[in-house]
Order: C-alpha cells, then structure tokens, then sequence
C-alpha cells in the first residue's frame, strides 16, 4: 500500500488472516495506542481512522515494529515489522501479500490455550469433538496456506461496517 490508515492496514491484516474483523483491536507504538473511536473510548488513544502509515514510518525509511492487539478476549498479540517502502510495480493489484506459511488461527479459538485445544482435536478424525469443531468451523489443516486465496480476500475486502451506522 503506497500509504493508508492504521484502521485500512488493521482490515488487510484481518483479510490476510482470514478473521472477520469480529472482534476490537489496536495498535502500540512506542507506548502509544491507537484505536478507532467508534469501537473504544475508556482511556486516552490517538484515532486510528485518521493515522496514516507515513505519518510513524521512520522518515528515513530505517525498519520499525509496531504492535497489533485483536480480539481483546482472546488476545491475540502480534509484531508489525515494517522493512522497507518499495516502488510499486506497474499493473500489479494493491495491497497484496507475498508470501506465507500455515494456516491461520480459526476466529474465537480461545487464544493460544483454545488453539491447542482446537489442533489436538482436529488432528483426530475418530475423537468424540472432532465432528462437532468441524461443523463449528470446518475442516482445519494446519500446514495450509493458499497465497492465490489470501490476496483474493484482501482485494475483495470487508464489508463496510460503518455505512451501516449511518
């Protein structure tokens, strides 16, 4: 993405993840938290609607990480590490994903406890939980990771939740 808000880059995570964007998130940089005012107002947060990745890239381009909070039950905590600003390369599609390994984490899996829960019984087709977490969620392979799937998603997008506010 040549530039876009902290709340867009929180949508193409989700895609890439598969989530639904389901759940509340935020993002922490140098101590600082960022939120979409919509969602959460209980302490003191810059608005992540209106925070565009220029603005905390590193004017010199130098790698940083940032941290991304969803699902505040389940807390799921991951590392944003920012590389590099390439060019864009002429008639490929934006935002996109380059790579990946394994598939990714089911929606409301219970955090990692919930998620080794959840990989023991899909690794048994003959245990007495596997059909029903198969009807919850479906079958779960944990090698799997479909780069053509993932960058499918992210162009087709989430639905626009807040137009429904409106």
């Amino acid at each position: 993405m040549r530039n876009c808000t902290l709340d867009r880059l929180h949508e193409v995570i989700q895609l890439a993840m598969g989530w639904t964007n389901s759940h509340l998130h935020e993002f922490t940089l140098y101590g600082i938290r960022y939120r979409d005012p919509l969602l959460l107002e209980e302490c003191e947060f810059i608005d992540s609607t209106r925070t565009y990745l220029v603005d905390i890239v590193p004017q010199s381009g130098a790698k940083f990480q940032f941290d991304y909070t969803y699902d505040f039950g389940d807390n799921w905590e991951h590392v944003v590490e920012f590389e590099r600003c390439v060019a864009a390369e002429e008639g490929v599609r934006y935002p996109r994903c380059l790579g990946g390994e394994n598939a990714c984490l089911p929606e409301d899996v219970g955090g990692t406890p919930g998620f080794a829960e959840h990989r023991k019984i899909m690794s048994n087709p003959r245990g007495r939980r596997y059909a029903e977490y198969v009807e919850w969620n479906g079958p779960f392979d944990p090698t799997a990771f479909d780069l053509e799937a993932t960058n499918r998603r992210i162009h087709r997008g989430l639905p626009n939740w807040r137009r429904e506010l409106m």
